[in-house]
């Protein structure tokens, strides 16, 4: 996976939000049979991405590309909500066109490296994913939803 250009504006993107212990991406990796699990949590923003959280699943989908025993992944979250895209509050932090294009950058390095992963991705949709949150559903080779939820691009 590569990050190129669009990696110049992690600091930024990390330090344009206060830091907050709610919002994560954990990642569970069971060695002995090959499933990884990857929980985004972020309750008081509707599981949106924060900055910091953007650059953990960069992380991540690099990470599980050299992960050798790997096999499957699975994506969720909770909180009636699988995620609703890019915290606003964060975006109206990147104030200048080039910085929405290094967040843009990341995100679509991280999309295109979760698309190119040598494991079976799964997005277990339990509620709402809307723009950002659809287009990793998108990224995943299966998308598994319970009953009420939904997938919508609100760009």
């Amino acid at each position: 996976m590569r990050g190129g250009d669009c990696m110049n504006g992690t600091a930024y993107v990390r330090t344009t939000e206060k830091k907050k212990k709610k919002d994560l991406i954990e990642l569970k990796k069971d060695d002995h049979t090959g499933i990884a699990e990857v929980h985004f949590s972020n309750p008081t923003k509707r599981n949106s991405f924060s900055g910091d959280m953007m650059i953990q699943l960069h992380d991540i989908v690099a990470e599980l590309h050299s992960w050798k025993e790997g096999k499957g992944l699975v994506f969720y979250s909770g909180d009636g909500v699988f995620c609703s895209g890019g915290d606003l509050d964060m975006m109206k932090a990147l104030n200048t066109p080039e910085l929405g294009a290094q967040m843009g950058g990341i995100m679509h390095s991280t999309l295109m490296g979760l698309r190119d992963l040598p494991l079976i991705s799964v997005a277990l949709i339990q509620g709402r994913a809307l723009g950002g949150g659809a287009e990793l559903t998108t990224a995943c080779d299966f998308r598994v939803m319970i009953p009420g939820s939904e997938i919508q691009f609100v760009q």
